[in-house]
C-alpha cells in the first residue's frame, strides 16, 4: 500500500486490528488500484477524521464480504509456490516430515526454506543455545536470542511463516550410541547438517539401513566461494577433509551411496595459526539451502513442473 492508506489504516484500527484481520488487510495491497477506484472519494487527506472512521469501518465490513478478501494469510504463503509444483506438490510438501540435525549456520537456512516452501511436519535436533560467535553466520542469531536454545529459536521463526507446520523442538545431542533415536522420530527426510564425523557417520548408516531419504553436509568452514558448492555423493567427493574421513569410514559400512553437499574449494587456512575454523556469511546459507531443495525436489518427485 501507498503510505497514506497505510497511516490511515494505522489510525483507525492499530497493529493489533491489523494483525488480528491480516488475511483481510492484506487483500488491500492486492486490490489496492480496485480499491481507489471504488472509495476514491475517501482517499481525501482533508476529509474530517469522524467521518474517515465511519468510512473505513464501512469499506472493512464491505471487503469482509466480498470473496477476494476471504482468503487466509496461509494461502498466500503457498500462492507462489503452486505456480511452480502445482497444488498436488503443495500437497506432498504438506504431508512430509522432515528432521534437521544441527541448527547452526547451515541447518538454520535449511530449515527456513523448509518451511518457507511448506514443509508440514519439521523436527529440530541441537542441544546448542546461540552466542555471539553465532551472529555471522547462523540464522538463528541476534541479539535478541542470545543463550536461547537454537532449536527453540528456529521453532518460533518457522511459527512466524507458517503457522500451520507441525514442528518439534528437541534440546538434544545426537550420538552413535542413541541406537533408537532415529527410528523414534518417525520422518521419511533428513538433514545431517551436524559437525561430529562420529555421528554423522551413525547417523548415515541408520538413514540406509532404514530407507530414510538423507543428505549430508560437508565442510563450509574457511571458504568463501559458495558456486563451488555442489550435491554430489560421498564417494565422488574431492578437495574436503570432512568427505574424506567420511569416505574412509563409510566403507567399512553397509553405506553404498550418501548425498552430500560438498565444496571443491581447496579451503585457506585460519589467519594467525588459529587452529578454529573461519566462517562468512554466504557460504554455509547457500549449502542448507542447496539440502533443502534437495529435499523438497525428492519430496514433489513426479510433481515438479517441468
Amino acid at each position: 500500500m501507498e503510505d497514506h492508506e497505510n497511516q490511515t489504516i494505522y489510525f483507525m484500527y492499530g497493529k493489533d486490528a491489523i494483525l488480528e484481520n491480516f488475511d483481510v488487510w492484506i487483500r488491500w495491497e492486492y486490490n489496492r488500484d480496485l480499491w481507489k477506484e471504488e472509495h476514491r472519494e475517501q482517499m481525501d487527506e482533508n476529509i474530517d477524521e469522524e467521518i474517515m472512521k465511519k468510512t473505513y469501518e464501512r469499506v472493512y465490513e464491505d471487503f469482509k464480504n466480498r470473496n477476494y478478501f476471504r482468503r487466509t494469510i496461509m494461502e498466500f504463503l503457498y500462492e507462489r509456490t503452486a505456480l511452480l509444483i502445482g497444488e498436488s506438490g503443495i500437497k506432498k510438501l504438506q504431508e512430509a516430515k522432515v528432521a534437521v540435525f544441527g541448527i547452526g549456520g547451515v541447518g538454520s537456512y535449511a530449515a527456513e526454506a523448509l518451511a518457507r516452501a511448506g514443509v508440514g511436519h519439521l523436527v529440530f535436533i541441537d542441544d546448542d543455545i546461540v552466542t555471539e560467535t553465532n551472529m555471522n553466520r547462523q540464522l538463528v542469531a541476534d541479539y535478541t536470542t542470545i543463550g536461547q536454545y537454537k532449536v527453540d529459536v528456529m521453532e518460533e521463526r518457522v511459527k512466524r511463516v507458517n503457522s500451520s507446520c507441525v514442528v518439534q523442538a528437541l534440546v538434544a545431542k545426537y550420538t552413535p550410541s542413541a541406537i533408537d533415536f532415529v527410528s523414534n522420530l518417525q520422518v521419511n527426510y533428513i538433514i545431517d547438517a551436524i559437525d561430529d564425523i562420529s555421528a554423522k557417520i551413525a547417523l548415515a548408516v541408520s538413514c540406509y539401513e532404514q530407507g530414510i531419504v538423507e543428505i549430508a553436509s560437508m565442510g563450509t568452514g574457511n571458504r568463501l566461494y559458495p558456486e563451488l558448492l555442489n550435491i554430489t555423493d560421498i564417494y565422488k567427493t574431492s578437495s574436503c577433509g570432512l568427505a574424506r574421513k567420511m569416505r574412509k569410514e563409510l566403507k567399512e559400512t553397509c553405506v553404498k551411496r550418501l548425498p552430500v553437499v560438498c565444496s571443491t574449494e581447496t579451503p585457506l587456512k585460519s589467519l594467525g595459526n588459529n587452529k578454529i575454523l573461519g566462517s562468512i556469511s554466504f557460504v554455509p546459507p547457500v549449502a542448507g539451502m542447496m539440502m533443502a531443495g534437495y529435499i523438497i525436489r525428492t519430496i514433489l518427485g513426479e510433481s515438479i513442473v517441468r
